[in-house]
């Protein structure tokens, strides 16, 4: 995954899922552009990824930006689900909605490790990608 996938691979999948891997990948941007990159038009991505308190775990800890910012603002993807999980607590969850305009991305501190689950669905036409930023540095 931090490499691109063959091209008779695109637009193969309804559906992609991410339990976990993408943290672990070096060359994130390029998994999930992979990502997006499997799925049919109307297919849905998943994703179970470490957010916070994790340390050591994998490359990255995964913020609400990734959901928000990479599939919904630059993608055009309509979000179905974006929460997360303490881990060691698994039936409480906590909906995380969207950190554009919020100072520094709608900062959470969180207590112990936490697992950010989210899914969104590809538009059936792509509208034109627009490179993420950052939630706190996107201008109004």
């Amino acid at each position: 995954m931090n490499k691109p996938l063959p091209k008779p691979l695109h637009g193969q999948f309804d559906l992609v899922i991410d339990g976990g891997t993408s943290e672990h990948i070096f060359h994130i941007g390029t998994a999930l552009d992979t990502c997006h990159k499997l799925l049919k038009p109307g297919g849905v991505v998943m994703s179970f990824v470490s957010c916070d308190g994790w340390f050591g775990h994998g490359f990255f800890q995964t913020g609400p930006d990734v959901p928000w910012r990479y599939w919904h603002h630059a993608r055009g993807y309509e979000m179905l689900e974006v929460s997360i999980v303490n881990r060691k607590i698994p039936d409480v969850v906590t909906a995380i909605t969207d950190p554009t305009g919020k100072r520094r991305g709608g900062e959470l501190a969180l207590s112990g490790p936490h697992l950010m689950l989210y899914a969104a669905r590809r538009p059936l036409v792509d509208p034109p990608y627009r490179l993420p930023i950052q939630s706190h540095y996107v201008e109004d």
